[in-house]
């Protein structure tokens, strides 16, 4: 599987936490049982591929970082609104709003 953008490197990521997740669970309810090097070579194949996905495409390769982001986001976009309406208020209050888009 070759990777060509971040949108899929991210997805590839989340797959893998979604697999670690289920196994967990299955090894839990004794479904069933890895032997350790089965194990180690599934967790170090894992950690590897995320490894080389964050080097090359910047993903968020934990929840942590993706609820950072995520919260990066919408912190960007609220600043943004608050900064367009600003500049819109600005020019309403300041007497110029005859001129298009109160251009001073």
């Amino acid at each position: 599987m070759h990777i060509k953008s971040k949108s899929e490197a991210q997805y590839r990521a989340d797959q893998i936490r979604q697999f670690q997740s289920e196994l967990k669970i299955i090894e839990q309810k004794n479904i069933i049982s890895l032997q350790d090097p089965q194990r180690f070579a599934i967790t170090t194949y894992h950690e590897n591929l995320i490894s080389q996905l964050s080097s090359t495409f910047d993903i968020d390769s934990s929840r942590r970082e993706k609820q950072l982001s995520l919260g990066m986001k919408i912190a960007s976009f609220l600043g943004a609104l608050g900064l367009a309406a600003s500049v819109f208020f600005f020019s309403i209050s300041s007497g110029e709003s005859s001129r298009p888009l109160g251009i001073w």
